[in-house]
């Protein structure tokens, strides 16, 4: 249980981190703009599979949390724990909801 508590802040500054390093402005005519080093993932997802489905992946950090925590917490699962139980898949979708509040707080009080 511990863990979870010290994955949870490590998730949610790693959605931060993948919600900036994909960010870019628009200008008027609809070019990118201000551009940071993987603003062309965020754009080709957009222009290739829309904003509804680009949500997930870089547009919203609680919708974030679905996506980027499901392979956070099976990698961290898989990697570092020797015994897996049944209870670490169980309670998985409360880490995701979790997750998710944390990424809505962050995002709501802090201007990203």
């Amino acid at each position: 249980m511990i863990t979870l508590l010290l994955m949870l802040p490590m998730n949610c500054l790693f959605c931060i981190g993948i919600h900036i390093i994909t960010n870019y402005e628009e200008n008027e005519v609809g070019q990118p703009t201000d551009k940071m080093i993987l603003w062309w993932l965020r754009y080709l997802s957009i222009k290739h599979i829309g904003i509804y489905w680009s949500k997930p992946l870089f547009l919203c950090l609680p919708c974030m949390a679905s996506v980027w925590g499901t392979i956070f917490y099976f990698t961290f699962l898989f990697a570092f724990m020797q015994n897996i139980t049944i209870f670490a898949f169980l309670i998985w979708p409360f880490y995701i909801v979790s997750l998710s509040g944390l990424n809505y707080v962050v995002s709501r009080y802090i201007d990203l």
